[in-house]
C-alpha cells in the first residue's frame, strides 16, 4: 500500500521525520522557490508574483545558501516595480552582509549604471577596438581596454579572446613569462571556448621547444585560424588555393570538437547516403584539425557532383533540422590539403564565394549513375531559361554553406 499514490500511506512515507531528511526537504523547497521567482520575474514578468515568492524563501528559509542571489534579484526587481527605496534596502543588504562578493563589487562600481544598461554593448567594442588595435601594433590600446573589461566585465562573453589578445600582446612587447601564464590561466578557466584550442597548440609548441614564428596569430576564433605556423609545419608554403571544376571534391561539415554527438550525426549522415544512392558509395571519413573537427565525404568527380549531393541533402526536412548551426564546406582534395593549415576556413569561404558560386549548374544532375560523362566546361552551354523558371529556381541556394 506504502508504493500505491491512491493509498494514504504512500503520501504518509514520505513526510520528513528525522533531522536529515527534514534538511533534504528544506534544500529541495528552498531551491523551487528560488528558481520559480527568478522564472517569474525573467519569463513570465508577473512582479508581484515573483515578489511574493522571493519574500517567502526568505522567510521560510532565512539561511538559504544563496541569499546574496535573492537580495540581488530582489534589488532588480524592487527597481523595476519603481520601488527606489526598497531596491536601496536590498542594495545595502548585499554590501553589509557580502562585502568581498562579487555582486556587492559590481554595486559598488562606478560605472554600475552603464554596465547595467548598455554593458553588452560596451564589451562588444571594446574587445573588437582592443582586437584592430592589436593587428595593428597599438599594444597600449590592448592594455587599456583590457584593464577596463577586467574590472568592470571579468565575466563578459568576450573574455576569453580578450585574454588570449592581452596574452600575445605580452609575447610582442617580450614579456615572455608573463604571455605563458595568460594562456595557461585561458586554457584553465576557459576549456570549452573555441580560442582555447589556439592557446593549447601554443603552449604545447613552445613547452616542445619548438620557437613561435613572427606571424600575428589571428584571435577572431577557429574558423579563422590557420595552423601552419604554430603546429611548425615546414611544409607551410605559399601554395594557393586550385579553382579547378572538375576535379575530385569532397563535401564537408564542420564543427568545434566536442560540440556534438559525432556517432549520431555519422549514423543519420550515412543513413542518408545508404537510403538515397543505390549505385554510388560515397565514403565518409573523420578529420580533426585543431579544435575543428570534421566529416568528409569522399567520391564526387567534380564540383557540380557534390555541388547536387548538397542541395539534395539540405531539401531533405530531416537532415537539414540535424544540420543546423554546422558548417559545410564544397572543397577538392587538392584544396582541403591547405584547409585550416595555409588557409582558414574563412579564407576559403571568401575564395568559394568568388570563384564556384557564380557558377551555372546544370539542373536536375543525377549523380546516382555508374557511367558520369565528362563535360569540358568550354564545351558547356546552360540551357536557357525563361524568367518564371529563373525567379523560382533556388537549385543554387548557398544559404547551407558556410
Amino acid at each position: 500500500m506504502a508504493n500505491d499514490p491512491h493509498q494514504r500511506e504512500y503520501y504518509l512515507k514520505q513526510i520528513p521525520f528525522t533531522e536529515e531528511q527534514l534538511q533534504s526537504s528544506n534544500m529541495i523547497l528552498s531551491e523551487g522557490l528560488y528558481k520559480a521567482g527568478v522564472l517569474e520575474v525573467e519569463k513570465v514578468e508577473n512582479f508581484p508574483l515573483a515578489l511574493k515568492t522571493l519574500l517567502r524563501l526568505l522567510n521560510d528559509f532565512p539561511e538559504y545558501e544563496k541569499k546574496e542571489d535573492v537580495y540581488y534579484h530582489l534589488f532588480l526587481l524592487t527597481g523595476r516595480m519603481g520601488d527606489s527605496e526598497e531596491a536601496e534596502r536590498y542594495k545595502t543588504l548585499i554590501t553589509e552582509e557580502y562585502p568581498e562578493g562579487k555582486i556587492a563589487a559590481l554595486l559598488n562600481n562606478p560605472n554600475y549604471v552603464m554596465i547595467a544598461t548598455q554593458g553588452t554593448h560596451v564589451e562588444d567594442s571594446l574587445y573588437s577596438d582592443a582586437y584592430k588595435a592589436y593587428m595593428e601594433d597599438r599594444y597600449e590600446v590592448v592594455e587599456e581596454n583590457y584593464k577596463f573589461c577586467t574590472d568592470n566585465f571579468p565575466e563578459g562573453k568576450n573574455r576569453a579572446k580578450l585574454l588570449f589578445v592581452h596574452a600575445m600582446t605580452q609575447l610582442y612587447t617580450e614579456h615572455r613569462q608573463e604571455f605563458m601564464e595568460e594562456l595557461k590561466e585561458l586554457v584553465q578557466k576557459y576549456p570549452q571556448d573555441e580560442i582555447t584550442e589556439m592557446a593549447k597548440s601554443i603552449v604545447k609548441g613552445l613547452e616542445e621547444g619548438r620557437l613561435l614564428s613572427g606571424d600575428k596569430y589571428d584571435a577572431t576564433g577557429i574558423w579563422g585560424r590557420r595552423t601552419a605556423s604554430v603546429e611548425g609545419d615546414s611544409t607551410a608554403i605559399a601554395d594557393t588555393l586550385k579553382a579547378d571544376r572538375f576535379t575530385n571534391f569532397n563535401f564537408v561539415l564542420a564543427y568545434p570538437t566536442d560540440s556534438l554527438n559525432q556517432d549520431q550525426l555519422l549514423f543519420e549522415l550515412a543513413r542518408f547516403n545508404f537510403t538515397n544512392f543505390m549505385v554510388r558509395n560515397f565514403d565518409i571519413e573523420l578529420m580533426d584539425l585543431s579544435g575543428i573537427s570534421m566529416m568528409v565525404v569522399h567520391g564526387f568527380l567534380s564540383y557540380d557532383e557534390v555541388h547536387a549531393y548538397a542541395q539534395n541533402l539540405y531539401n531533405h526536412h530531416h537532415m537539414a533540422t540535424i544540420l543546423q548551426g554546422i558548417r559545410t564546406v564544397l572543397i577538392s582534395d587538392d584544396n582541403l590539403k591547405m584547409l585550416g593549415r595555409q588557409y582558414s576556413f574563412d579564407d576559403y569561404a571568401e575564395f568559394f564565394d568568388k570563384t564556384f558560386a557564380p557558377l551555372v549548374i546544370p539542373k536536375n544532375l543525377n549523380i546516382d549513375e555508374t557511367d558520369i560523362p565528362f563535360v569540358d566546361p568550354d564545351d558547356y552551354v546552360p540551357e536557357e531559361e525563361t524568367e518564371e523558371e529563373i525567379l523560382d529556381d533556388s537549385s543554387n541556394s548557398y544559404d547551407w554553406l558556410f
